[in-house]
């Protein structure tokens, strides 16, 4: 038996060019994981039973009296005006007077495509979803305007790239750590997390399954919002690489989306100094079959590195430094090189957070 919403519509009166009626997708298997009860009372209804309000807010039953609808209005999107952008995976299922007289709008988001989808599955992740319900009534009990979460479900679909797993997970650890009413200190949660992690690890690995070919693909399209062809293009990249290489994303040169194999490992990095160019010309620091140095952490002084200096300067080779270096150190090798007693470039570590280090193995 569908929900009863005292619904009062007005947005469905207005003509076509505002939007298309659009039903709801159904989902397979939806539970309900919050229901807000004060914004439901304010709302004029009482909710009822668990799943019938399952069923209604993942759009499976729409409730009587909706008049489900995809508005239709135009802005601004990545920096581009768009007269044409939609809810592309929300839709309206109509509009109620609370007791307070304000008009408010109840609307499903993640119910599905709608014709201003572009590409999109219209769903919406879990992780963001319960944000979303958390955030916006911190900032109602703060007094800030903005919109409310009534509901929360899971629609029963497996798929996904990790992001909604890692987050249920994070939920998950913190609640179980305040669940001692602080009689645990934060040092004491740490080390209890680092010895499970071994354990969670070699489940994980037990359990994994390998991801290649088609399936490879699918998930890299999933990750992409469903793009498809981006898709693809990602699956084509770790396809080439295999499971040990490096995967960067760059903006293209061209209108074009294209793949790039780099054989070994190439990055870009300015040149940090004028005194380390060797080719006036061209503006480039060259150096001809060097000693490659990589160090992940900060290299704070010369001492930390004497040994390697003094290996490079008696067999008279030249030496790439690929790292973070000091103020004091760098303009130690900087005055060495400009008197002519070391070939030296000192370019830093290439990425950022995650990345870096797998750049560094690499």
């Amino acid at each position: 038996m569908p929900l009863n919403i005292p619904f009062d519509n007005t947005y469905a009166g207005l003509p076509d060019g505002f939007f298309v009626s659009q039903n709801p997708t159904p989902v397979k298997a939806p539970s309900l994981i919050a229901f807000n009860k004060d914004l439901a009372n304010l709302l004029g209804f009482d909710g009822g039973d668990i799943d019938e309000m399952a069923q209604t807010f993942a759009g499976n039953i729409v409730p009587t009296g909706a008049a489900p609808l995809a508005q239709l209005y135009a802005g601004h999107q990545f920096g581009n005006y768009n007269p044409q952008l939609g809810d592309g995976r929300a839709v309206l299922l109509g509009e109620v007077v609370g007791t307070d007289g304000l008009r408010r709008d109840i609307q499903l988001k993640g119910s599905g495509p709608t014709p201003y989808s572009r590409n999109g599955d219209g769903r919406a992740w879990l992780g963001p979803v319960l944000r979303e319900y958390v955030v916006s009534e911190a900032m109602h009990a703060l007094g800030i305007p903005t919109t409310r979460a009534l509901a929360a479900v899971q629609t029963g679909d497996t798929a996904g790239d990790g992001t909604t797993t890692a987050t249920v997970l994070a939920h998950s650890l913190l609640k179980q750590a305040t669940k001692n009413d602080n009689k645990e200190t934060v040092r004491s949660i740490k080390d209890g997390i680092s010895k499970c992690s071994e354990k969670v690890r070699l489940y994980l690995d037990k359990a994994s399954v390998p991801v290649e070919g088609e399936m490879l693909r699918s998930v890299a399209t999933i990750s992409c919002n469903n793009d498809s062809y981006l898709g693809n293009k990602i699956g084509e990249a770790y396809e080439k690489v295999g499971k040990n290489g490096v995967v960067l994303m760059e903006d293209s040169p061209t209108n074009e989306t294209y793949v790039e194999f780099v054989e070994g490992t190439q990055f870009a990095s300015p040149v940090r100094s004028p005194h380390l160019i060797t080719d006036k010309e061209k503006g480039t620091a060259v150096l001809d079959n060097p000693y490659v140095l990589i160090v992940g952490s900060a290299i704070p002084n010369v001492r930390r590195i004497q040994n390697i200096l003094e290996h490079v300067v008696k067999t008279k080779r030249s030496l790439l430094i690929v790292a973070s270096v000091d103020q004091q150190p760098y303009a130690t090798l900087l005055a060495n090189k400009v008197k002519g007693n070391i070939k030296v470039n000192i370019v830093d570590l290439p990425g950022f957070g995650p990345t870096k280090e797998d750049a560094i193995e690499d």
